[in-house]
């Protein structure tokens, strides 16, 4: 869902921290800097050695920087931040802004349609706006969690819902996704007294979801969570793409586990399509199973889970007839 960083001049901001900002949201880059009474704004980069060639020049004097992940728009330079609220004045955002009306042209973003038909009006009414405490309390009323930064051609700056984001080393930030992500490895959790109510109902790193992306098809399907950010986005390895795609958590679902203790299943896969297992459990959205053997007389081997999505039920009407 983006990241929104704000330099106050003198203040550099690490090249690791942009590396993985750029990492972990990279549909576009862009930054606003003032200097001589001006307010430069440079943006559309959609990898990072241009982006960094361009910003590096910069990087001492006051800047809001923005790294871009889609939500809303296109993936394109058009949607890239910082957006121009008027000559003296740059914003950046990190958020959802779902009351802003798009339906004039979808392919532009929340962001965009927010600047053109809010702050850009109030701009020119009054250049320096934001920097009135009313201004602000309306915005902020008006954009939920969402978080702003704006700047101007002094170098002045103010963010509206600052505290939902971090300081670091002289440097704000609105989330965390400019630290270095460390992996975990996925473990499975001793099986216990499997009931049906042991279905996991939040994410955890392993579970099986589906996707459901707006505004990148390509993208929709079935994944496995690798990793969080730590904000609202996840790290999602889907099934058929090379590497892990972040994507903000409202168009991930988990997987729903369809079966139940008890269930008779056979695997969907191929690998052994005469053998017939009892289900003894959920786990998470795997299936712990206890097979029986070839002849249908007995179980055997032990228990194991498998995903859920490599199952189907078993379409008989008893097991006596399996074993008939």
């Amino acid at each position: 869902m983006c990241i929104a960083c704000l330099s106050p001049a003198g203040i550099i901001i690490p090249k690791q921290h942009l590396i993985e900002s750029f990492n972990h949201n990279p549909d576009g880059a862009g930054f606003a800097y003032a200097e001589n009474d001006e307010l430069h704004i440079e943006k559309g980069f959609m990898d990072f050695d241009s982006f960094y060639a361009a910003y590096q020049p910069h990087e001492e004097k006051a800047a809001a920087v923005h790294f871009r992940i889609t939500t809303h728009g296109e993936t394109d330079e058009a949607n890239t931040h910082p957006f121009r609220v008027g000559k003296h004045m740059a914003v950046i955002h990190n958020g959802i802004i779902s009351s802003v009306d798009r339906t004039q042209d979808k392919t532009k973003s929340d962001t965009f349609w927010f600047n053109q038909k809010i702050l850009v009006p109030i701009y020119k009414r009054d250049s320096r706006f934001i920097f009135k405490e009313h201004f602000k309390e309306l915005i902020k009323e008006y954009i939920g969690w969402s978080k702003l930064v704006f700047l101007n051609n002094k170098g002045h700056y103010t963010i509206v819902n600052e505290e939902k984001g971090e300081w670091f080393e002289g440097v704000w930030y609105s989330n965390n996704s400019y630290k270095e992500t460390k992996k975990k490895t996925q473990s499975i959790t001793p099986f216990k007294e499997p009931t049906k109510s042991t279905q996991p109902a939040v994410f955890t790193v392993g579970s099986r979801v589906t996707v459901d992306y707006e505004h990148n098809k390509q993208l929709n399907g079935t994944g496995t969570i690798d990793y969080f950010t730590g904000g609202q986005m996840v790290g999602v390895k889907m099934e058929g793409q090379e590497g892990v795609r972040l994507i903000h958590m409202s168009f991930v679902h988990l997987l729903k586990n369809i079966f139940q203790k008890d269930d008779w299943v056979v695997r969907l896969d191929g690998s052994t399509p005469d053998t017939v297992g009892e289900v003894q459990g959920i786990a998470g959205d795997g299936v712990v199973v206890r097979w029986l053997n070839a002849m249908g007389t007995d179980f055997e081997a032990p228990d194991y889970v498998i995903k859920a999505d490599k199952l189907q039920h078993w379409q008989t009407t008893g097991l006596e007839e399996y074993m008939q």
